[in-house]
């Protein structure tokens, strides 16, 4: 028996819910409306339903049903078909044109089929499209995420690139793109989304819409996020997770100063009035014996940025002293290695410059000076120069020194992984240690390699550090090196030594110069050479980061004293050779 159409009242038909159609086109409607009042709506054009409880639900013919209740019908003729939840589900596509679907809905279709994108590709004929499915399915992913926002006014290409940014930046980049003016190319989302790569996970009870608008519109930095990101860590520790989120429940936590305002009145509960009060005259120095003397809720209050005057600043390098960093910044001064050559020491218990340190070398912590990364940001010029935003931290201490407390070292990292504008550059002797530690990205870690007895361990300990880059500091140059695992580091600074009070100035052998950096060219690995080394300075800097040279790559024209003689030679030449053919 042939199977016919049937005539359903318009009342009984209900829409498919997975119908993966955005946006009503009421376009399409319209037309098929004034077609039906004009010819009726016959048996060719009948939609397709399903039996459904005591109704029967669209499969096929959502729009042709809109326009049957616009044209004022009461009944449509339908085919009828028996279907599973899937069939139906895959009729949605299969039984429309899927040209007629935008990219974006196709997309929203096959991540709601629960099918691979193998499999999915195959059930609807597009086998040879995998790739492509794939890609309407990560734009998909994307506009199901900001439903709320006008995402059709974005290319579907645009929300492909976008799906590579964290899921938490996804709407305010899609706000972004769309509210631009003039408004963003595919080219200049993807360059957006490429700058944001290294955003950190959502989590913590912060208003992350409100972090992913300021950091789109480049008003919090990403470093800014993660030293949120480290408070939220630190009261946990303190206070529990139950605790830190019913404190921030209904703020508005989106920037570091919110949340150190929402998490002011917990510090209340754990450092008391008295503890406050002898803090208060140590936040400019402490020395190391005072601090073992120290309540904890006291040395607490002294490495807290939140309680620390915000008045520390970096000082501004001049001469060639350490002209690989144009700053140099010491929250931690002091050492206890004693080696003769050392001029800092000299800086801290002689002349006028003693008055600044008033325990002399001896270890010592000054608390205000954590918050001179957060109080600065490079000068003009640093996009050329890299050593305009170097800053030199710890050039009157080894802060790494086994002597130096842990929660020092981990207060100065917390400073510098605050400041992401900013590279910092440290030396130690007791690299082994400084492994210990998980460096931020925008440190430089360094160690000197003055002796032959420091190669080995230098280049152990440096095989398991990670760091922006990884540097040794030949000065002074002591010994004939050699190494045999050079490649752990990315960048060398050699020089000679300054004369001290307790050493004269040293220049090391020209062979030994030329040894090194035959083992440095052969690893492919820039050199700094400093003027104590040779009496005029190289500059390189590692990735070949920027720093103008200050001396010309070619001979000034007088020197080329044979210029005029050869072209004279050559137009001579040219007058013989024409003479001969002619002849």
């Amino acid at each position: 028996m042939t199977e016919r159409p049937q005539l359903l009242p318009l009342a009984s038909l209900t829409p498919h819910p997975g119908n993966p159609r955005l946006a009503e086109r009421t376009d399409v409607i319209e037309q098929l409306t004034a077609l039906i009042r004009e010819q009726g709506f016959d048996a060719a054009h009948a939609i397709m339903v399903r039996p459904h409880g005591n109704a029967h639900q669209i499969v096929s013919g959502h729009n042709r049903v809109k326009a049957a209740l616009a044209a004022g019908l009461e009944t449509v003729w339908s085919w009828v078909r028996e279907m599973t939840d899937d069939e139906a589900y895959m009729q949605l596509v299969l039984a429309n044109t899927q040209g007629e679907l935008s990219a974006v809905e196709r997309g929203i279709h096959a991540l709601n089929s629960g099918k691979s994108i193998k499999d999915y590709a195959e059930s609807v004929g597009r086998e040879k499209e995998r790739v492509k499915v794939q890609r309407e399915v990560m734009a998909a992913r994307v506009a199901m995420a900001v439903f709320n926002i006008e995402h059709d006014k974005i290319p579907h290409h645009a929300l492909i690139e976008i799906h590579a940014a964290k899921p938490w930046l996804w709407p305010a980049l899609v706000s972004h793109v769309i509210h631009s003016d003039p408004p963003m190319t595919v080219e200049k989302t993807r360059e957006k989304v490429q700058s944001l790569k290294e955003a950190p996970e959502k989590r913590g009870g912060f208003s992350w819409d409100r972090v992913a608008e300021h950091v789109v519109a480049d008003s919090l930095s990403l470093g800014e996020v993660e030293a949120m990101l480290d408070t939220y860590a630190r009261y946990v520790e303190q206070f529990g997770e139950k605790e830190i989120e019913a404190t921030l429940a209904g703020k508005n936590v989106s920037t570091p100063s919110q949340l150190t305002t929402a998490l002011k009145p917990l510090e209340g509960e754990v450092w008391s009035e008295e503890a406050q009060k002898r803090a208060l005259p140590l936040f400019a120095v402490v020395s190391l014996k005072h601090w073992h003397d120290l309540d904890c809720d006291t040395r607490r209050i002294l490495l807290d940025p939140t309680k620390l005057p915000a008045t520390g600043t970096f000082n501004r390098q001049h001469g060639d002293g350490i002209e690989w960093a144009q700053w140099s910044w010491n929250p931690i001064t002091g050492c206890l290695h004693d080696c003769p050559y050392c001029y800092a020491r000299d800086i801290a218990t002689l002349g006028n410059t003693a008055r600044a340190f008033p325990h002399g070398f001896a270890p010592a912590l000054k608390p205000v000076q954590l918050n001179s990364p957060q109080n600065m940001r490079p000068p003009r010029g640093a996009e050329r120069d890299q050593r305009l935003r170097n800053v030199f931290c710890g050039s009157m201490s080894d802060w790494w020194g086994r002597w130096v407390p842990e929660e020092w070292i981990n207060a100065v990292l917390g400073s510098i992984r605050a400041a992401p504008w900013w590279t910092f550059l440290t030396l130690t002797k007791f690299p082994k240690r400084m492994a210990e530690f998980d460096l931020p990205p925008n440190i430089w870690a360094g160690t000197t390699i003055d002796l032959q007895a420091r190669v080995r361990n230098a280049e152990a300990a440096f095989a398991d550090i990670r760091a922006g880059y990884r540097w040794a500091s030949i000065e002074p140059f002591l010994e004939n090196l050699r190494f045999t695992r050079i490649e752990v580091f990315d960048w060398f600074v050699i020089g000679g030594a300054s004369s001290s009070s307790r050493s004269p100035e040293w220049k090391p052998p020209f062979a030994w110069i030329i040894d090194f950096l035959a083992q440095a060219n052969e690893a492919g690995i820039p050199v700094y050479m400093k003027p104590n080394l040779l009496g005029h300075r190289i500059l390189q800097m590692p990735g070949g980061l920027p720093v103008p040279q200050d001396y010309p790559a070619e001979p000034p024209a007088v020197f080329d004293y044979l210029r005029d003689k050869r072209t004279l030679e050559a137009k001579a030449l040219t007058e013989r050779r024409r003479a001969e053919e002619s002849a």
